[in-house]
């Protein structure tokens, strides 16, 4: 099965209704450009280590619009460590009412992303070389997401000290983790609370791998 393929599509749109979410033939088409474009700029820059037909499907896509339900139309989306553009553009494809801000600190990885939002005509969506930390002093960013996402791999408090600033009253942090543990789970959430936090898990599988994932949603 070839990336972008006919064959890799439906199984695309497979694994997808068996997390409930339905995708439509154009959105399915955006995912392949995306992830074609992605391996073509993966021969000659570090994008992904990701790179079998199945695996891109799965730890890429899918793992990415797990969060589709928590995301409403026409909010503003922070995608911190975005990389190839995980999570953000499969949302944005799914969902085309978002305010998109893609950021990575990685300048390679930039033009990549202006390149796919060019090709697939992607309103309302910017890419932008930064640290998360530096957008917090910049008065168009300071409390103006709605959600910041992340699959990027940072110490949860981390993400949610640098986050914390840039999200609206009543704004989400998002991020995308493996299987937890329980323990684990409780002294986040005991130290969550001390600093104001409200933290919530959903737990999914991804299809025909069998991962057992989870997404932690943090309010305040």
């Amino acid at each position: 099965m070839k990336i972008g393929s006919d064959g890799w599509k439906q199984f695309l749109i497979r694994g997808a209704s068996e997390m409930g979410i339905s995708i439509e033939r154009l959105q399915v088409d955006q995912f392949a450009v995306h992830a074609s474009e992605l391996m073509a700029w993966n021969r000659k820059m570090n994008l992904t280590a990701i790179t079998d037909p199945v695996e891109v499907a799965v730890k890429h896509y899918l793992d990415s619009i797990a969060a589709y339900r928590l995301i409403s139309e026409s909010s503003r989306i922070l995608d911190v460590g975005t990389g190839g553009g995980f999570p953000g553009i499969p949302l944005k494809i799914l969902i085309p009412e978002l305010h998109l801000t893609l950021i990575d600190s990685t300048l390679k990885k930039i033009h990549f992303l202006k390149h796919i939002i060019r090709t697939l005509k992607l309103r309302q969506t910017e890419a932008i070389q930064a640290r998360v930390e530096t957008l917090s002093g910049q008065n168009r960013f300071s409390n103006g997401f709605d959600q910041v996402v992340s699959r990027a791999l940072f110490p949860l408090m981390d993400l949610i000290k640098m986050s914390a600033p840039l999200i609206a009253e009543h704004g989400k942090i998002i991020a995308w983790k493996g299987e937890l543990r329980r323990e684990e789970i409780e002294a986040l959430r005991l130290e969550l609370n001390e600093k104001g936090f409200t933290v919530r898990l959903e737990y999914y599988t991804l299809p025909f791998l069998d991962i057992k994932r989870s997404l932690m949603i943090f309010g305040r």
